[in-house]
């Protein structure tokens, strides 16, 4: 057998491997080319700025996408869910004066200052920490780590809502290697900060009144022994009922003159965000509230009217979607 009959099956099985191996797509979101200007075709979110003096250099956009979100104790590292829905993925490299955790703690201001919630944040990383992050996050992405440690790195989750849409946004900055074409000195590789954003939107939420009647109360009451109320609002953290949520409160105005024997618990309830504590007195002076509007605008007896607060615990949906949140924060009228 001669040299071309040895080669020949070899160069096959090499083929066919190649073949068959994934391919690991070298787009602009995982390869660390150092850029001077913006990625053509990207953009910061429409609801997100960028740390001054960043450069975008990743962008990826999707209609629906699922994200995994992180969790976890000190630089233990866990899966705390995901959220899905409208997705960017967003990449920056950061000026070189700029440590990534001074970055981490801009953006974190940033959102609270927009009234998310930041439910978890992580300083200093190992490698294996990065390494199941970034599997967490979008594991068959997590080239992103390129099996070497990426230096100090800081994480910030946060959850809420952004222009009447349920947010998640998840924040990761770091030193990542950038590999500069353009230097002439050889020395074309370096550290600098970078930050990789991922925010996925759900669907608007329906921000309509529901007003139930006093008929609907009724049957509800004589049914169940309660009804719940979504068409009473409030002031943000504040027991100040909202002028839109007269019509609800006449309602039940309504129902009590309809039935003089009638005797309700007024009780408050709360989502989870913010501490249990504050939120029990929360959710006792929304339903005080409730019931001194009762008794000073409508007339009725304040012998009628018992206000009581649970706070978070007694939900109906989830508190980790803003859906969820939205189905928890009620008032509720049960028969005494």
């Amino acid at each position: 057998m001669n040299a071309r009959h040895l080669v020949f099956p070899w160069l096959l099985l090499i083929l066919a491997l190649l073949a068959a191996a994934p391919v690991l797509a070298l787009d602009p979101f995982d390869n660390y080319d150092y850029r001077r200007s913006d990625l053509p075709g990207g953009a910061d979110h429409p609801a997100l700025g960028r740390v001054p003096g960043a450069v975008l250099d990743g962008y990826q956009h999707y209609d629906n996408d699922v994200v995994g979100l992180p969790g976890g104790q000190g630089r233990r590292v866990s899966e705390a869910g995901e959220a899905s829905g409208e997705t960017w993925m967003i990449h920056y490299r950061l000026p070189d004066n700029i440590s990534p955790r001074a970055a981490a703690s801009i953006y974190r201001r940033n959102l609270e200052d927009k009234g998310l919630e930041v439910v978890w944040s992580c300083n200093g990383l190992s490698l294996s920490g990065q390494m199941k992050l970034a599997r967490i996050v979008d594991g068959h992405r997590n080239a992103w780590v390129r099996g070497s440690p990426l230096k100090d790195m800081s994480c910030v989750v946060a959850k809420g809502s952004l222009d009447g849409r349920p947010t998640t946004v998840s924040v990761y900055t770091y030193k990542a290697r950038y590999f500069d074409r353009d230097r002439s000195d050889g020395n074309k590789s370096g550290l600098h900060p970078a930050a990789r954003l991922y925010i996925v939107q759900g669907k608007a939420l329906d921000t309509r009144l529901e007003v139930v009647k006093a008929d609907e109360m009724a049957r509800s009451i004589d049914r169940e022994g309660k009804v719940a109320l979504y068409g009473i609002h409030f002031d943000v953290d504040s027991d100040r009922i909202r002028p839109e949520s007269r019509e609800t409160i006449r309602e039940i105005a309504r129902l009590l003159k309809a039935q003089p024997d009638l005797r309700l618990f007024v009780v408050g309830h709360t989502d989870s965000t913010g501490s249990l504590e504050h939120n029990m007195d929360l959710s006792r002076r929304r339903a005080a509230s409730v019931t001194r509007t009762l008794v000073q605008e409508h007339g009725i007896a304040a012998a009628r009217l018992s206000p009581h607060g649970v706070g978070p615990l007694a939900p109906v949906a989830t508190n980790a979607t803003e859906e969820g949140r939205a189905r928890n924060r009620r008032v509720e009228l049960v028969r005494q």
